[in-house]
C-alpha cells in the first residue's frame, strides 16, 4: 500500500471514526503493514560451504557449487573449492573426479599446463583401468596470479597448489595406507614442483610426482635477465644452445615490467632468484618420494635449459632414498628400494612425434608415461590415521562411467 493510499483511506476513515477508536485502528494498521513487508522479503540462501582444512594456511574447502561450476569435463564427482591464504588473493578450483575400475590402488592429482585453468583428462583411461583414481584440477583463473593487492610472488603463488593437494589428501583418498602422486606439466609443472621442494608436501604426502616440460619457473632470475645467453649443454642430449628465458618473462605474474628488460636491476634478480624453485630454501632430498621427468627434443623451448637448473646437466641435483623399489617404465628396477639415485629421466629421441613441450602427443611417450605412474604410485609412507571417508562415500557411490 502507497503512501497516497493510506492517507487517503485515513482520511475517509476520520470522518467515521474519532478519538481513541483511530488511535487504536492506525495503531492496528501499521503492524499489518509491516508484518506483511517483513514475510514478503527474500529469505537469504543458506550456504553449503564446509570448513576448510583445520589449522592450515593456506587451506581449501568445498564450497559446495562444484556441480553448478565445474562443467568442462564430465567425471565421477565433481568439487569446487575455495582456496585461502595470507599471501594471495581468495580463489577457487575445480576438482574432477575420475574413479578407478575395481580396487582402488591409488590417487593422482593432475595438474595442467600454463594457467591450469583446463582439466587434463588424457591419463584417465589407462590410470582407472590400473586402479588409479583420478582427480584434475581446474583453476578459476591463473594459478599463476596472486591478485594485485599482493607482491607478485610465484612461490606464494604455489601456495594455492599446496591447499589442494592437502585437501584430496584430507577428503578424498580412501584410506591412508594408498599412495598418493601427481602429474604436472609445464607451467602447471611449476605449481606442483613449488609444493614439492619449497612446501614440504613430498616426504610429507607425495609418494610419486611425474613431471613433464619441468619447469619454466626453476630459475626465475634467469627468465628475467636478458643478458643471460644460451646453455651450451642441457639435460637432453640432443638439445643445445638454447636460450633459459623467453621474452616477456612472468612479468605479469611477477607485477613487475623490468621483467626481461635492459631496466631490470639486480635487486630485483636476486628478489625473483630467492622465490625461485631452485634457491637456498629448496629441498633436493627426498626418502619418501620418486620422481619422474619426460621432456621432447625436438622444437625444444626454455623449460629444458630450465630443467636443467633443476635437474642438473648429469640429472645429480635431486636426491632420491626410499623404502621402495623405483621403477623404469617397462617394469624393471630402476633403483632398488634403500638405495640412493636420482629422478628418471626420459629425453624422447628426436625420431619421436613429440614436439615442444607436449610429449605426450607421441603415443609412445604417453604409454611411457602411463607405465612409470602405474609402477610407481605405490606408497613409500608409513599409514597414517584414516581420514574422514565422507567425500570419499560421496565418490564412490557416482557413476564411474568417463567421457574424455
Amino acid at each position: 500500500m502507497s503512501e497516497v493510499e493510506v492517507t487517503q483511506m485515513r482520511n475517509r476513515i476520520s470522518s467515521v471514526v474519532s478519538g481513541g477508536a483511530q488511535a487504536l485502528f492506525w495503531a492496528s494498521l501499521l503492524t499489518v503493514v509491516l508484518l506483511s513487508a517483513f514475510l514478503s522479503s527474500p529469505a537469504k540462501a543458506a550456504t553449503t560451504e564446509t570448513p576448510c582444512v583445520s589449522g592450515t594456511n593456506p587451506g581449501a574447502c568445498d564450497d559446495g557449487t562444484g556441480p553448478t561450476v565445474c562443467t568442462k569435463l564430465k567425471s565421477s564427482a565433481v568439487y569446487h573449492l575455495t582456496v585461502r591464504g595470507s599471501n594471495f588473493q581468495t580463489t577457487g578450483a575445480c576438482l574432477y573426479v575420475s574413479n578407478q575400475q575395481g580396487t582402488l590402488k591409488g590417487d593422482v592429482v593432475l595438474q595442467s599446463g600454463a594457467g591450469g585453468t583446463a582439466p587434463i583428462p588424457i591419463f584417465n583411461s589407462a590410470w582407472a583401468a590400473a586402479g588409479l583414481r583420478s582427480t584434475a584440477v581446474a583453476w578459476d583463473s591463473d594459478w599463476e596470479q596472486v591478485g594485485n593487492a599482493y607482491s607478485g610472488s610465484l612461490r606464494n603463488a604455489a601456495g594455492k597448489m599446496v591447499a589442494v593437494i592437502d585437501w584430496i589428501y584430507a577428503n578424498i583418498r580412501a584410506s591412508s595406507a594408498t599412495p598418493y602422486c601427481a602429474w604436472a606439466g609445464s607451467a602447471g609443472s611449476g605449481a606442483v614442483l613449488y609444493a614439492l621442494t619449497q612446501y614440504g608436501e613430498g616426504d610429507s604426502k607425495l609418494d610419486h610426482v611425474q613431471v613433464q616440460a619441468a619447469s619454466p619457473f626453476a630459475r626465475i632470475d634467469v627468465l628475467c635477465d636478458p643478458t643471460v645467453g644460451p646453455m651450451s649443454t642441457t639435460v637432453c642430449p640432443d638439445v643445445n644452445n638454447i636460450s633459459p628465458n623467453h621474452y616477456p618473462g612472468p612479468r605479469n605474474y611477477l607485477h613487475n615490467n623490468a621483467c626481461d628488460s635492459s631496466k631490470v636491476t639486480q635487486q630485483e634478480l636476486d628478489e625473483w632468484a630467492a622465490m625461485s624453485i631452485v634457491s637456498s630454501t629448496e629441498q633436493t632430498s627426498y626418502t619418501k618420494t620418486t620422481l619422474s621427468a619426460f621432456y621432447c627434443q625436438n622444437q625444444p623451448n626454455f623449460t629444458v635449459p630450465q630443467g636443467t637448473y633443476f635437474l642438473g646437466q648429469s640429472n645429480t641435483n635431486i636426491d632420491i632414498d626410499v623404502p621402495a623399489d623405483f621403477y623404469n617404465p617397462d617394469g624393471t628396477v630402476y633403483c632398488p628400494a634403500n638405495t640412493p639415485c636420482h629422478p628418471y629421466l626420459y629425453c624422447a629421441p628426436t625420431t619421436s612425434t613429440c614436439v615442444g613441450e607436449i610429449a605426450f602427443q607421441d603415443p609412445k611417450v604417453k604409454a611411457l608415461e602411463v607405465d612409470d605412474m602405474i609402477h610407481n604410485c605405490v606408497s613409500k609412507h608409513p599409514p597414517a590415521v584414516k581420514q574422514d571417508s565422507s567425500v570419499v562415500d560421496r565418490i564412490t557411490a557416482a557413476d564411474s562411467s568417463l567421457t574424455e
